[in-house]
């Protein structure tokens, strides 16, 4: 009797055991697919630096499957400043602040708008460039260009 009880027991315990590893997995398959469906555009060059010879950036501009924006990740590494090369990388959220939605060259894309103390914005100047303005969104006006140019995309 013990016996057939420990069985019984042993064979509750792996059911519940397995449908909870079955949901689990549901809301696995869940998320990859969100993530699969998620598309991004890379964009990158070298901007003017005041204290060193540039900024390599390599800007990520991530979309959800309904286009809406879904993160990005940015890496802008300081060449030839006097402390060395130094690397800046981050990532968070971007809003669509100015624009249609259309990818026109009127789209300003906010990096972090959430934080107040934030200004990197980029202007969309056509299919496959994207300008860094200033903290008010207007061009900036020292010498160098400010364009990043895009070098992938995935829909």
């Amino acid at each position: 009797m013990q016996k057939r009880m420990l069985l019984l027991s042993g064979m509750v315990s792996l059911s519940i055991l397995l449908a909870a590893c079955g949901s689990g997995s549901s809301e696995e398959d869940e998320t990859a697919l969100e993530e699969q469906s998620t598309s991004f555009e890379r964009f990158g060059g070298v901007l003017p630096c005041k204290d060193c010879e540039g900024i390599k950036t390599d800007l990520t501009i991530k979309l959800d499957q309904r286009g809406k924006p879904n993160g990005y990740v940015m890496s802008e590494t300081y060449q030839g400043n006097t402390d060395g090369v130094r690397i800046n990388n981050r990532s968070g959220n971007w809003a669509l602040v100015a624009g249609s939605g259309e990818k026109d060259a009127h789209e300003i894309y906010q990096l972090d708008p959430e934080d107040k103390n934030a200004c990197t914005n980029f202007q969309r100047i056509d299919e496959k460039t994207l300008r860094k303005l200033d903290c008010e969104r207007k061009v900036l006006k020292e010498d160098g260009s400010y364009d990043l140019t895009r070098v992938a995309e995935s829909r």
